[in-house]
């Protein structure tokens, strides 16, 4: 079987981009013959995570206009392609969809941000011309993928898709991850992964730790990067704060591995790959949403600083390696080793 994963965004170091270069690894360890289409040439970034046949194609992806050409482009290079399947996200396969002797697409839209956070990402604008495109990707496709039953009123309401829904979590390589060494003689560590865009609520986390700081010994790392950042690094001077972004693998996996709690405040309903690597490396979680990621193992918490510094102090005061051992447990369902075979029998029932 031969399959493309197309994707965008690929000068960034986390999420959707970096979900694509694991999921193609683990699929050419089950043999399957795949291809990674990216719209970077920074190649040494996906070589962290897979060692699939790399096509680069213009534009890199940074507004609408660059979107379309690239999936301008991702539609011609397609149409000289030999293979069997494409598995691809966002609004990239619009005009490849257009095309009556196509071969048949898997969607993956990676939650519904875009519908109901109005500012996503680039913008309103960007907000409100994708919201078409999308719900005709997600009709027009073979394949819709959902990331668990949580989404499936949102996605039917907005892709109008149901017979073709069918779930494949997001996953990560829990082989990667080394496990937290808590209780060790230092700070208490608090960790966070993701944008820094007002939606990611890293501005309620740092209010939250300066008053979760004031009567403990504890420090903070946030991963990431986004418009906020400026903004976020003055607010937290004269605080234990580091901030870091466009880091290595290692370092990443270093960092969980020295932490003592993950904190997710991001108002995004999907489900959030660094509470999952935080879960492999076996962290309680503080959350104020993804409720269906969070069952003993954690604390799921209102969206204020006041009630993220509280989950922070139930952490602290909790017998934390029932919690841990509970992340490692549950993580197990999401590991690439067992969503990747799950995709192969998406696209085997295509075919």
């Amino acid at each position: 079987m031969k399959v493309i994963l197309a994707v965008s965004g690929t000068d960034r170091y986390y999420g959707m981009p970096k979900y694509f270069y694991l999921l193609s690894n683990h699929l050419l360890k089950l043999g399957v013959e795949v291809k990674l289409v990216i719209d970077s040439d920074k190649v040494e970034i996906v070589r962290e995570y897979s060692d699939v046949p790399i096509t680069c194609l213009r534009p890199l992806v940074k507004n609408s206009l660059s979107t379309m050409q690239f999936c301008l482009n991702l539609n011609k290079y397609l149409l000289k392609q030999e293979f069997d399947v494409l598995h691809t996200c966002h609004v990239l396969p619009y005009f490849y969809l257009m095309n009556k002797k196509r071969k048949p697409v898997v969607f993956q839209p990676f939650g519904n941000e875009l519908f109901t956070l109005q500012d996503k990402g680039l913008g309103k604008v960007h907000s409100k011309l994708a919201q078409p495109i999308l719900r005709y990707c997600g009709h027009n496709c073979d394949v819709l993928l959902a990331e668990g039953h949580f989404q499936l009123g949102e996605m039917i309401e907005y892709y109008d898709n149901e017979n073709r829904i069918k779930y494949l979590p997001v996953a990560i390589d829990a082989s990667l991850f080394k496990r937290s060494k808590m209780y060790a003689p230092r700070l208490f560590s608090i960790l966070a992964v993701n944008s820094l865009t007002k939606y990611d609520g890293m501005d309620m986390l740092i209010n939250a730790f300066r008053l979760f700081n004031k009567n403990t010994s504890s420090h903070l790392t946030i991963v990431g990067s986004g418009e906020m950042e400026d903004s976020l690094k003055k607010q937290a001077q004269g605080l234990p704060v580091l901030f870091l972004k466009n880091i290595a693998e290692s370092l990443l996996i270093d960092l969980y591995a020295n932490a003592d709690v993950y904190v997710s405040t991001s108002s995004e309903t999907d489900m959030q790959m660094g509470i999952l690597e935080a879960m492999a490396s076996g962290l309680p979680i503080v959350s104020i949403g993804q409720e269906y990621m969070i069952s003993g193992n954690g604390f799921v918490v209102d969206n204020t600083p006041d009630a993220i510094k509280d989950g922070l102090i139930s952490i602290y005061n909790s017998k934390r390696q029932e919690l841990s051992d509970k992340s490692i447990e549950l993580v197990k369902q999401y590991d690439f080793a067992n969503v990747a075979k799950e995709a192969l029998k998406i696209y085997e029932g295509l075919l």
